[in-house]
């Protein structure tokens, strides 16, 4: 097995977890420097690199990420890689996005996955210092 190189992206690595409701079945992913968050249905695993890339630019687009830093990210996501949890920092906080989103899941189980990953970049993060997700990102990809 070779070893993963550094990610390129301004969003570093990801992490995934499954999330299971009674009414879907999501794939939770949280960017491991900025805990950001995305989901997407878990089904064909052949097209999940290529859904979780638009899940992900979706976001930054509605951020407000600038076209030209929005345009970067796309291409050094092109790349796709797998490897194992590296980050204890990372899975202890989705494992509080997994409960914010079966809170909000069961408070409006038709909410789209767009939308309740907006809500997830506007809770604040004890491993951020308690500041937003989309308040990090935004600062990386220089957009404040």
């Amino acid at each position: 097995m070779s070893e993963l190189q550094p990610p390129t992206t301004t969003l570093g690595d990801w992490y995934a977890n499954l999330l299971f409701t009674r009414r879907r079945r999501l794939i939770i992913c949280v960017s491991e420097r900025t805990l950001l968050s995305v989901l997407v249905l878990a089904k064909d695993p052949t097209t999940l690199p290529n859904r979780f890339r638009d899940a992900v630019l979706a976001l930054l687009r509605q951020l407000g990420v600038p076209g030209a830093q929005l345009e970067a990210e796309a291409r050094e996501m092109k790349a796709v890689a797998f490897g194992t949890t590296a980050s204890q920092r990372v899975l202890g906080s989705m494992n509080d996005l997994v409960s914010q989103c079966r809170w909000r899941l069961k408070d409006s189980p038709d909410i789209d996955s767009g939308t309740l990953a907006l809500e997830l970049s506007e809770i604040p993060c004890g491993p951020l210092s308690y500041r937003y997700p989309r308040e990090v990102a935004l600062e990386m990809f220089g957009a404040v």
